[in-house]
């Protein structure tokens, strides 16, 4: 029998998915069926036979202690061992119940005495880790037993326990007897129980045990050793860098009188579960009193990124990675100072950090592509340390030392594959809304100074890349249940030959980080409006493709906003709206008629691009177009009074553009109107009180909008039809104007001045007026029903007997400012910090994608 080399603590407490099923008709060997070793009596004696182990004496096998005192102390508040399964005979039981009936000795070979067994398991059988220790050696060898019986005799049969005078054991192992050996003895004099791999009750307790282990003993080791081979269960050796992790997280220091140990220590493979384990498993308490062994890791992991060897760097950012991602997972009391304490201690922190910051600045400058992925990741960590990102005070470090010329250079790395190009988007996001409304950020002001405009171009290629990612699977969405019976025919026949190609589901980080720094773009950077309006990145006179694709994208956004996370996404396009509306430059470029392109819009008339690209508009078609399906399409759900408001408020904008342009926009008016009706039938109908306020102040945005058309239509409607169309809506909508009115009325306390119910003024009149003359013709021709043509001449014929109110200031509005949505801003951050965080994951030189085109 080969007799285990390792520490009680150390067995192997895994039970393998692969193993065969126990077949309970199977039985062991009966016990009386071979020779039982035999347990000398105390007071027996005879001779020691050479070759036996020199901790074995004549009263029988040796029972070393398998842990210190110091930590049989420290294992005293663990829960005691209660077995609650009555399925199987508990091991201590079997050892009290032999010691009754047998007094024998036994020695220890720590105390360099002999002691009776019955005192021993008397003293022990209450520790937690004694009866952990028995229970699991118990079950870890029944099963490999299952495993292994196909073939070679069962190591639990009686006929596979060497005898006490066996010549087989090897007298040069000194720890050769331990408990498990003596235990083993014992309970071949015992029964086994046939169903052990199915009773549940044993098995529940086998999972408690197991996690009852991971607490008692050493709790790194045992991910670190490979399942049993195939001869006697022996356990391999642990590498050289679990040997030294181990030792640090013992507080132990394997680095004192050693010159050369980090540099020796950086060119082993990192082990990265165990270094994830040691930390996760540890305390935020037990990190605070290694502190000394975690400060000398991370500074000198720090100080060796001078290194140029390529091997070192890759393992020295392994161990950055996984050591400050596993911290950022703890709870402290006061995370800044707790981590930074941890890491590298308050009083070196103002050197370590920029050091750490410019030595890894330099190698996204120098490295190979690997490195320079393995920095960006570790940047990535470090901005998300925490989910609120003004609390993270180890960004205060990229706020000294700017990197933000670096990532834009970056960005035209042919080299970097697509999903690192994203990694660096986000994480110039967060770094420029770190503290952005408290302190100045070097980063905000780089991204609104930015001249250069290659580099301009260069982020536009990541923004529109990734906008259109997101496009081609909103597409693959809304294509599949609008496509008819032929047409998934004609599919499901042609992927016989051509197979379409996959598209992957977008994270909400690389969207939302798109989104933030294209709004940055068109709210600071007057380069990139100049450019823009300049047809600096237009193809061939036509519509510059970030345009077209982001026009999309919002067509496709307003048509499906269930998700909290696609209600951010509105509200930022919204907002990149506004400030395109607000725009005096991009307004004469977006209302220029000879701006006019081809931009599909997803509705439920336009399922479909039309391939010949045939309709042509100006680009305040198509936001105005857009702006009508955010309403439209997002009234019967919970979409917050913020997303109308924002889109009134934008169509108010180009109103106002085109009544002191006086320029003429032909579009579908009566889609709009049809819009904002809907919009007015439904906000008297909310029931949530909270949107009480803000549900009037967008109805009567909205009230204003239509008096707009009323006072100035004539001015910029493509025809006098299509002010005809105008009082024919509002008089076919009749009954939702009075409805709000009614509403309005309800509540005084939002209205004492009663400007409110005066913006209702002119559009009560039209109904009032028109409907009266409607009346009349029909009760002057009763056989005859009044068709669409008879109402329009009516109220042609009946134009100069309506009053009406002139109304001022209609085309006046605040200015954006973005102070108003601080709180919209910091929960997208929030958000966008929380999904990216979800994702990382560390992994060693894992291979690139493939660069982005």
């Amino acid at each position: 029998m080969q007799h285990q080399s390792q520490a009680v603590h150390s067995f192997n407490i895994s039970i393998s998915s692969k193993s065969p099923p126990y077949n309970s008709s199977s039985t062991l060997p009966p016990p009386q069926s071979h020779p039982s070793p035999t347990i000398s009596n105390s007071s027996s004696s005879s001779s020691e036979s050479p070759g036996l182990n020199p901790y074995k004496n004549q009263s029988g096998y040796y029972l070393p202690i398998s842990t210190t005192d110091k930590q049989e102390k420290q294992q005293q508040h663990q829960h005691k061992y209660n077995n609650n399964s009555n399925s199987f005979t508990n091991t201590v039981d079997t050892l009290n119940s032999l010691a009754a009936t047998n007094s024998f000795a036994i020695e220890c070979p720590k105390h360099k005495q002999e002691v009776d067994l019955r005192d021993y398991i008397k003293k022990n059988s209450n520790s937690d880790i004694y009866s952990t220790f028995l229970n699991l050696d118990y079950y870890n060898r029944y099963f490999n037993q299952n495993q292994k019986q196909q073939t070679q005799p069962s190591i639990l049969s009686p006929s596979s326990i060497s005898s006490p005078t066996s010549p087989s054991l090897d007298n040069n192992n000194n720890n050769s007897f331990c408990l498990c050996d003596l235990k083993t003895m014992l309970l071949s004099r015992s029964d086994f129980i046939q169903d052990i791999d199915t009773d549940s009750n044993l098995l529940q307790e086998y999972h408690r045990l197991k996690m009852l282990q991971e607490q008692q003993g050493p709790k790194h080791t045992e991910i670190l050793l490979r399942k049993e081979d195939n001869v006697g269960g022996r356990k391999a050796l642990k590498e050289k860098f679990v040997e030294i992790f181990e030792a640090f997280f013992n507080d132990e220091d394997p680095s004192s009188g050693d010159p050369k140990f980090w540099e020796q220590l950086f060119l082993l493979k990192v082990n990265i579960p165990f270094l994830e384990r040691c930390i996760i498993l540890s305390s935020e308490d037990r990190l605070l009193v290694l502190k000394s062994k975690l400060n000398n890791i991370f500074t000198q992991s720090c100080f060796w990124l001078k290194n140029s060897d390529p091997t070192r760097l890759s393992h020295i950012i392994e161990i950055l990675s996984i050591m400050l991602k596993s911290i950022f997972r703890k709870k402290f009391n006061n995370f800044g100072f707790d981590v930074i304490n941890i890491l590298c201690g308050i009083d070196k922190a103002d050197t370590v950090f920029p050091e750490f910051i410019k030595d890894s600045t330099q190698l996204l400058k120098t490295s190979d592509v690997n490195i320079k992925i393995g920095i960006i990741n570790l940047f990535n960590i470090i901005a998300t340390a925490t989910d609120y990102m003004n609390q993270n005070t180890l960004l205060q470090f990229f706020m000294t030392v700017d990197i933000s010329r670096t990532l834009l250079e970056l960005l035209g790395d042919k080299e970097l594959p697509k999903s690192s190009k994203m990694n660096i988007m986000t994480l110039l996001c967060y770094l420029s809304n770190y503290q952005k409304y408290e302190t100045q950020n070097p980063y905000i002001k780089s991204l609104s100074n930015l001249d250069d405009i290659e580099k301009i171009k260069q982020l536009l290629d990541v923004i529109t890349e990734g906008i259109k990612d997101h496009n081609k699977l909103f597409e693959e969405q809304f294509r599949q249940p609008n496509l008819g019976m032929a047409a998934k025919v004609g599919g499901y026949f042609s992927s016989w030959i051509y197979t379409p190609p996959v598209v992957h589901n977008c994270s909400f980080f690389e969207t939302g980080s798109c989104l933030l720094i294209l709004y940055e773009l068109f709210y600071q950077n007057e380069t990139f409006v100049k450019q823009l309006v300049g047809g600096g990145w237009s193809r061939e006179k036509s519509c510059p493709e970030i345009l077209s694709q982001f026009f999309t994208f919002c067509s496709y956004l307003a048509s499906d906003t269930p998700k909290e996370s696609k209600a951010l996404y509105s509200k930022i396009s919204l907002l990149i709206l506004m400030l395109i509306s607000e725009s005096r430059e991009l307004q004469d470029y977006f209302h220029d008629p000879k701006s006019t392109s081809y931009i599909f819009i997803y509705s439920k008339k336009s399922l479909f691009p039309d391939p010949k690209e045939l309709e042509k508009h100006p680009l305040s078609f198509h936001v105005v177009d857009i702006l009508s399906q955010f309403i439209k399409c997002n009234l019967k759900g919970k979409q917050s009074m913020d997303t109308h408001q924002m889109s009134v408020d934008c169509i108010q904008r180009v109103l106002s553009y085109k009544k002191k342009t006086q320029s003429r926009l032909p579009h579908k008016w009566a889609d709009l109107w049809s819009s904002l009706f809907a919009l007015l039938q439904v906000l008297p109908t909310i029931q949530d009180k909270s949107f009480l306020n803000q549900s009037i102040q967008v109805g009567v945005a909205t009230v204003n909008i239509f008096n707009l058309f009323i006072n100035y239509g004539d001015s910029f409607l493509p025809t006098p039809n299509d002010y005809d169309d105008l009082f024919y809506e509002i008089i076919r909508s009749g009954n939702v104007v009075d409805n709000f009115y009614i509403f309005i009325q309800q509540q005084p306390q939002n209205d004492p001045t009663g400007a409110l119910l005066n913006s209702l003024l002119n559009i009560k009149s039209i109904v009032q007026h028109f409907s009266g003359k409607l009346q009349e013709w029909s009760s002057a021709n009763p056989e005859v029903a009044l068709t669409a043509p008879q109402v329009s001449k009516i109220i042609k014929d009946n134009y100069d007997t309506l009053r009406l109110k002139l109304q001022e200031n209609l085309d006046q509005y605040n200015s954006y400012v973005e102070n108003k949505e601080i709180a919209l801003f910091r929960h997208y951050v929030k958000e966008l910090v929380c999904d990216l965080k979800k994702q990382i994951v560390v992994t060693p030189n894992a291979p690139p994608s493939p660069p982005m085109k």
